[in-house]
Parts: C-alpha cells; sequence; structure tokens
C-alpha cells in the first residue's frame, strides 16, 4: 500500500488526514517565547489567530530525524511503499533530512528501498493536498495508479 508523509505546512484539514489516512510530521514554531507542535498543540485556525495577535516574529524548527526515519519505519516494516512530501528545500530543512533518512534506511537494507521524497518547490503544500487527498482516495477504494 501506497503511504504519504506530509509536513503540517500542508494545511489538509485534519478531517482529511484522519479520513485518507495521511502521516503528519508536525512542525515546530515558536510565538512569543511558547513552542507549539502544529496539528498536536494548536490548529493552524488557532496559530493564524495567534499570528493576528502578536508583534513577534514567529521562529521555526526542522522536524528531526528521529522522527521523520520513526514514521518510515514504521511502512517499510509492513511493506508499504513510502510518499514523503516535503515543504520547499529553499524554505526548511525538512526535506533534505528526510532524505537522509530515506538513505540511511537503503544502506541499512542494502538496496533502494520505495520511498520517494518530494520537494514541494512551496512554502505550504496546497497544490499537494490535493493530490494526496485524491492518490489516497483512490488508493483506499482500490484503484492504482501508475
Amino acid at each position: 500500500m501506497i503511504k504519504f508523509i506530509i509536513c503540517s505546512d500542508s494545511d489538509i484539514p485534519l478531517h482529511d488526514i484522519k479520513k485518507h489516512d495521511i502521516d503528519l510530521l508536525p512542525l515546530i514554531v515558536e510565538l512569543d517565547g511558547v513552542e507549539y507542535r502544529a496539528y498536536r498543540d494548536i490548529s493552524g485556525e488557532d496559530f493564524r489567530t495567534l499570528l493576528k495577535n502578536t508583534k513577534s516574529f514567529p521562529k521555526t524548527a526542522t522536524v528531526s530525524f528521529a522522527e521523520i526515519a520513526d514514521k518510515m519505519r514504521v511502512h517499510i516494516e509492513n511493506g508499504d511503499e513510502v510518499i514523503m512530501i516535503a515543504m520547499s528545500s529553499k524554505e526548511s530543512g525538512t526535506f533534505n533530512v528526510a532524505r537522509l533518512a530515506k538513505k540511511q534506511f537503503d544502506d541499512e537494507y542494502g538496496y533502494e528501498l520505495p520511498i520517494s521524497v518530494v520537494d514541494s518547490l512551496n512554502f505550504t503544500l496546497f497544490d499537494a493536498r490535493n493530490i494526496v487527498t485524491k492518490q489516497s482516495s483512490q488508493r483506499n477504494n482500490g484503484i492504482v495508479t501508475p
């Protein structure tokens, strides 16, 4: 089965993430000295409200290597193909961290595993949102697309 892993900057509503069985990597954002993990500690709507009401500029942190590798490992051990779509490599280090995790798995297993790491080339993944939800829906209905 194909499993999608996406960053929380995708702006995919939580109900769609659950409906389409998408794995989410919550990005870390600090605002006014408080650290939030997107979709875990704060919703997108609540975060936008905080942004409107602060004079501070948010600080972000890349998802850790361990968190990305742990998500990939679960799916690889289940025999799944993994497609990870990350925020633009020009805006975040998540894409490069995911590539390193993929390389570690390939080296560990001794061959190239079915893990694709995609650089969205965007700050948000709105375009990926449509692709991921459509492909997940087709996957869940037994439709295989090339």
